[in-house]
């Protein structure tokens, strides 16, 4: 049996205690709680014995066995050795046989900790236990009188069997709630409170001996239920014990027998039963609630428990994405910077016709590791947005032909050095244009194209394009690229969209690359509404594929679209950097697309310089000593007159939606990252210079 640790002093105590309440009751059954045919009418010994066999186990058990039934037969002298020995012998044997019998289930099932902290426990205790304990025991007393007196059986037993049950079925329970713990109640109950409840119990137990017996039967109920709502489960249970057990005291020490009477005949063994059966629902009508009022501040405060862990989890999780969020912003911004001087400054020089061939491969092959290095960056960041739901769509009119046809040419120069056939099949009618985000087609296109020049060895790769008309204004349009490489083993196709996952572990070691392309080309597919999949055979290459539905754009005019291929943006830039190589780069590329170039160092300078002069847009990085962009932004804004109302555009390495609110917060009006895209920058500043751009306010 499976019992609490008591610690050296605890066996000890409950044996003694057990002892000496066992005498005692014993005692106070035969000579108190005794009806006017000298029967007796309430047992409480068993309680005392059982609760004891229940808590103790080996050699203790013994001993109160040993010590309950010498002491009842110290207590009874009086009486004969043969009641003596029938009481005491009857009661601790039943009650041994039965905790024997039914302890390990109780300690393992019923009560697993010390004392009842239930309603089912205390269920359970009076169904499995207290019960039985009491029907056996009652049995055998009827036996025992038929043996002696040839009494009838079914009488002497069924009176025993009520007198033992009602004692035991509320000091039991009474018994083992000494060993559970207290619930605090969050009740802020006051000192007079306090002592009104105590007074109420008191006054209660008094009430049945000082003329109030009938008025104290009538206030059981409320006041049960009143200290059931207003204690805990162990202080209202031993309450109600207290209160019981004084009413039934003065029901059998009435020395003229009048409390149950009509005229001069005394009805006592006509009556007690009901009183003990309404004692007996008052004791469990507040036993019952106080447990379940109990168990509900448990789950209560159980429920608080867990809040409170489920916020300082929230609180280290937001924190630990916090941390995650200026890591991914430091290291991007710190790898994108001087990237942004390797990719910018190989693209010019790739564009020099003086150079010569090996120099010319040399400055190739940087630029292809600067992009390398820059999808790697992009891709974690990209991750790092589909996670947080921040990644969101630039819809705008896009050639779909067109699109495929510049990813397909991207590639083209990697596959010719392997030796691979790059091709392109269209089909439906692809020549108009259709509302996309160019730049996240071509960013899905790009990552099945590079994966079939990664893992193809020999033959051909293939983008396939389609339209299939969908309904109100819309194409269905699937692109698929098909390889004649390694292919992809069948278990690993399930998991291949799945985040950090490759066909094999080798692959990352032989091939190269983060894990996340496709996890982030799926998410990037979802956001637009469509699916992606892949169909694959070992050794006979892949297919990687998306669908979206995408609706129509209209045509624009051919003057307008002949302005926007040829026009030279003529404006007057300032560009602000800190960084002298990316200064120079910056008016590089302004220069070739048409504008006049003023740069600034810092924030400060750039205040300066625009309230000095009259600038088209200004150009502003974030991070710089002294005064930084954001807060150069903003003092530009308080200017008086035009400069408060020039465009200024974030030009910076801070690429992550926080970082990008932050720049719009302080007032530019947009974004262009590092390392520059010249597309991109020429897009951004056709648009802001173009009369049709929106009105910027000046702060106030």
């Amino acid at each position: 049996m499976v019992l609490p640790r008591f610690g050296r002093t605890g066996p000890p105590l409950i044996a003694l205690a057990v002892v000496v309440g066992y005498a005692l009751t014993t005692w106070a059954s035969i000579e108190i709680f005794r009806g006017p045919d000298g029967k007796i009418a309430l047992f409480t010994s068993n309680a005392f014995l059982f609760s004891g066999l229940m808590l103790l186990t080996g050699r203790w058990r013994l001993v109160c066995l040993i010590g309950g039934m010498t002491a009842c037969g110290m207590m009874v002298f009086s009486r004969s050795w043969t009641e003596t020995a029938a009481i005491a012998g009857l009661s601790a044997g039943v009650v041994a046989g039965v905790s024997c019998l039914t302890g390990e289930f109780l300690a393992k099932r019923i009560l697993p900790t010390p004392g009842i902290r239930n309603l089912s426990q205390a269920i359970k205790l009076l169904v499995f236990a207290i019960i039985p304990s009491c029907f056996v025991s009652g049995m055998l007393s009827g036996l025992s009188s038929y043996l002696r007196t040839d009494a009838p059986i079914f009488p002497g037993a069924w009176q025993w069997f009520a007198a033992s049950l009602l004692g035991n079925s509320m000091v039991v329970p009474a018994l083992l709630m000494l060993r559970t713990p207290s619930t605090i109640r969050n009740y802020g109950r006051s000192r007079t409170e306090t002592l009104a409840l105590a007074a109420l119990v008191i006054g209660m137990i008094i009430a049945p001996h000082v003329g109030l017996f009938y008025p104290a039967l009538l206030l059981a109920f409320p006041v049960a239920n009143l200290l059931a709502m207003r204690l805990d489960g162990r202080t209202a249970c031993l309450s109600l014990v207290a209160i019981n057990l004084s009413t039934f005291t003065r029901s059998f020490t009435d020395p003229d027998k009048t409390l149950f009477s009509v005229g001069e005949a005394p009805i006592i063994n006509v009556v007690i039963l009901g009183l003990q059966i309404y004692l007996m629902i008052v004791f469990y009508n507040g036993l019952i609630t106080a447990l379940a009022i109990d168990q509900q501040m448990r789950v209560k405060r159980h429920m608080e428990r867990r809040t409170a862990t489920a916020k300082r989890a929230r609180a280290e999780a937001v924190e630990a994405s916090r941390a995650k969020t200026e890591f991914l912003a430091t290291m991007s911004h710190e790898i994108r910077t001087p990237l942004n001087s390797i990719l910018g400054f190989s693209q010019l020089l790739e564009r020099r016709k003086d150079l010569a061939p090996d120099a010319l491969h040399q400055v190739g092959m940087i630029q292809r590791a600067g992009e390398s290095l820059l999808t790697v960056v992009n891709d974690i960041l990209d991750f790092s947005k589909v996670e947080a739901g921040k990644l969101s769509l630039d819809p705008k009119p896009s050639r779909l032909a067109g699109l495929a046809e510049e990813a397909l040419a991207i590639v083209a120069p990697a596959a010719k050095e392997r030796g691979l056939v790059v091709e392109m099949a269209a089909s439906g009618d692809l020549s108009g244009r259709h509302l996309a985000d160019d730049h996240r087609i071509r960013q899905v296109l790009l990552n099945f194209l590079n994966n079939a020049v990664k893992f193809t060895h020999s033959g051909k790769i293939t983008l396939t394009v389609s339209a299939q008309p969908a309904g109100k204004g819309a194409d269905r349009i699937r692109m698929a690229v098909t390889d004649t490489g390694i292919g992809i083993p069948a278990e690993a196709l399930p998991r291949l969209f799945e985040r950090f996952t490759q066909a094999d572990n080798s692959i990352s070691r032989s091939y190269g690359g983060t894990g996340l392309g496709l996890s982030i080309c799926k998410g990037l597919v979802e956001l637009m509404g469509g699916q992606v999949g892949v169909e694959s055979t070992e050794g006979q290459g892949s297919t990687f594929w998306f669908e979206v539905i995408l609706p129509r754009a209209a045509a624009p005019s051919e003057e307008a679209e002949a302005q926007g291929e040829d026009a030279e943006i003529t404006a007057h830039v300032l560009l602000v950097d800190d960084n002298a190589a990316n200064r120079e780069l910056g008016v590089t590329i302004l220069t070739v697309l048409g504008c006049t170039v003023e740069t600034a160092r810092d924030g400060q300078a750039a205040v300066d310089l625009a309230a000095a002069r009259r600038f088209d847009l200004i150009l502003m990085d974030v991070h710089m000593p002294g005064m930084d962009g954001l807060a150069a932004t903003r003092a530009i804004r308080r200017l008086p007159g035009l400069a408060a109302v020039t465009p200024i555009i974030a030009m910076t390495a801070d690429v992550l939606p926080g970082q990008i609110e932050r720049c719009q917060a302080a007032g530019m009006v947009d974004h262009v990252a590092k390392p520059i895209n010249v597309e991109r920058l020429y897009d951004r500043l056709a648009f802001w210079l173009s009369p049709d751009a929106p009105r910027i306010e000046a702060a106030a």
